[in-house]
């Protein structure tokens, strides 16, 4: 598989569904991002899509892309994920690929070292606050000036939105984590 046509980037930041998916299409575009870590993946048609228009706009089309999740120990409230499937599929795509299973927090204190620069970290609907509390820590070290950070957030009628965490609350995040790991 290849980098996204003009004809499926015009598709995914336009036309697809859900709508929410668009805006992450297009910021993908506007900043020619190539470095994407996923806490908790929704979906891989969605996950595979978003390394595929990046492709397309990042500089020389390399891509790392890094997703975090339970995979074969999901809840029970979630749909299935296997690890080996996920991998096979993103894969495909020709990115750097790395998927790392277990409890977000855990894993995300794990690989914050090694990808330091990501420029987009998206958190899903799936990874709640209480299971973040203690790894907001380690996420200033991922990113820098211009980095984007998503969560994903369901509205009133099932839609999944995106909410954008904006500096000043990463900050206070990042500093209840700290405060937590001194006491």
């Amino acid at each position: 598989m290849a980098a996204a046509s003009w004809f499926k980037y015009f598709h995914a930041a336009f036309l697809s569904q859900p709508k929410a998916d668009r805006q992450l299409y297009r910021l993908v575009k506007k900043n020619a991002i190539a470095r994407i870590v996923e806490v908790g993946i929704r979906s891989v048609g969605q996950t595979t899509t978003l390394i595929q228009v990046a492709q397309r706009f990042a500089p020389e089309g390399k891509v790392a892309y890094a997703g975090l999740d339970w995979f074969d120990a999901r809840p029970q409230e979630q749909l299935p994920l296997t690890l080996k499937q996920t991998h096979a599929s993103l894969q495909s795509t020709g990115a750097q690929i790395r998927l790392v299973p277990g409890p977000p927090a855990r894993s995300l204190a794990s690989i914050a070292n090694a990808h330091q620069n990501t420029q987009l970290l998206l958190f899903a609907e799936t990874v709640t606050d209480q299971d973040l509390e203690s790894a907001w820590f380690y996420v200033p070290r991922m990113l820098r000036a211009t980095s984007l950070v998503f969560r994903e957030r369901m509205s009133p009628n099932g839609q999944p939105t995106y909410i954008q965490i904006s500096v000043s609350d990463l900050a206070d995040r990042v500093e209840r984590a700290a405060r937590r790991r001194a006491a």
